[in-house]
C-alpha cells in the first residue's frame, strides 16, 4: 500500500489547515482542517498528537462536539490511524447534520477531511463522493485544491469523471 502525506498550511481565523505525519512514504500536498483555538488544536498543530488526543477525549463530554471530532479526525490522520480518523470525521459530519449551527464552509471542510481520510485508506470512490459533497456545499479553495490533487494522483481519469469542479487552482 502506498501511503500519502499531507502538508501543513494555515488559513483563516477559525479554521486551520494541517498536514499528516511525515512518516508517510509518498508526499501529496492534500489539506485537512482543524478548528483553531479549540481543545487540543495547539498540541495537534505542534506535532504533539497523542497529547492533543488525550485532551480531546478528556473534554469530549464538556466541549463542543464538532470541534472535538474534527480535532480527533485530524490527529488520527496525523498518526496514520485511518480507521479512527474516518470514524471521527464521520462523527463531525453527523454533528453538523444534526444542527443548523454551522456554516456551509464548515460542512464542506468536514466532508473534505473525511475525503482525505478515505483516500489515504484507499477508498477512492468514497473520497470522490465526499469531495463532490464538499464542493457542492461551498466552492472553497481547500476543496478545489484537493480535487485537483486527487485528479493528478490518478492516471485512469475514467474513475474521476464524476468530480465536479469548474476551475483549477494554482499555487
Amino acid at each position: 500500500m502506498i501511503l500519502k502525506s499531507i502538508y501543513v498550511t494555515t488559513i483563516l481565523s477559525t479554521i486551520t489547515l494541517i498536514g499528516a505525519s511525515e512518516a508517510f512514504a509518498k508526499e501529496v500536498p492534500f489539506e485537512v482542517a482543524i478548528v483553531k483555538n479549540s481543545t487540543g488544536s495547539g498540541e495537534i498543530m505542534s506535532g504533539n498528537f497523542q497529547s492533543g488526543i488525550n485532551k480531546l477525549i478528556k473534554d469530549k463530554k464538556a466541549g463542543i462536539k464538532y470541534d472535538i471530532d474534527t480535532g480527533l479526525c485530524v490527529a488520527y490522520l496525523k498518526m496514520n490511524d485511518l480507521d479512527k480518523a474516518e470514524l471521527s470525521c464521520t462523527a463531525a459530519i453527523n454533528t453538523i447534520k444534526s444542527t443548523n449551527r454551522f456554516s456551509d464552509f464548515h460542512k464542506s471542510i468536514s466532508y473534505n477531511n473525511r475525503a482525505i481520510s478515505r483516500y489515504l485508506n484507499n477508498n477512492v470512490s468514497g473520497a470522490i463522493d465526499d469531495l463532490n459533497k464538499a464542493i457542492s456545499l461551498d466552492n472553497n479553495r481547500i476543496v478545489k485544491k484537493n480535487i485537483n490533487l486527487l485528479l493528478e494522483q490518478k492516471t485512469d481519469t475514467e474513475n474521476y469523471s464524476s468530480l465536479e469542479t469548474e476551475e483549477t487552482i494554482s499555487e
